[in-house]
């Protein structure tokens, strides 16, 4: 758990940083293996991890996100062990953004984190 701890640190240092350097409207991460392969074990570290991103200072003016992750480790063949994490700035208009269920854009009012959800 201490390599979590300070790999979250190195993290949430590096995105402060280039938040505040750059001064963006829109903040996009994307994960590769997300919780790792052995989903799980992972699962609370990556819960963890998205409550310490959402609770950034630097972040306090993205009043609006969407944070999609592939969660379902039951089929592995369909596991992705990917993630996105968008956030927006309150300055911005409307912002829509697809919704992988309605397969339709919808508009961005809060922050949201949903499950990623295979479609074939």
């Amino acid at each position: 758990k201490q390599w979590y701890q300070r790999r979250v640190a190195i993290t949430a240092g590096s995105i402060t940083s280039v938040v505040s350097k750059y001064k963006p409207k829109i903040v996009c991460i994307h994960c590769q293996e997300v919780g790792g392969k052995d989903f799980n074990v992972s699962h609370p570290l990556l819960e963890s991890f998205v409550e310490k991103f959402l609770a950034l200072k630097v972040l306090e003016n993205f009043d609006r996100g969407r944070i999609h992750l592939d969660n379902d480790s039951d089929d592995i063949s369909l596991f992705t062990a990917l993630g996105t994490l968008y956030m927006f700035h309150n300055s911005l208009p409307t912002i829509h953004s697809w919704d992988f269920v309605d397969r339709a854009y919808s508009p961005v009012t809060d922050r949201q984190v949903s499950i990623f959800i295979y479609l074939l």
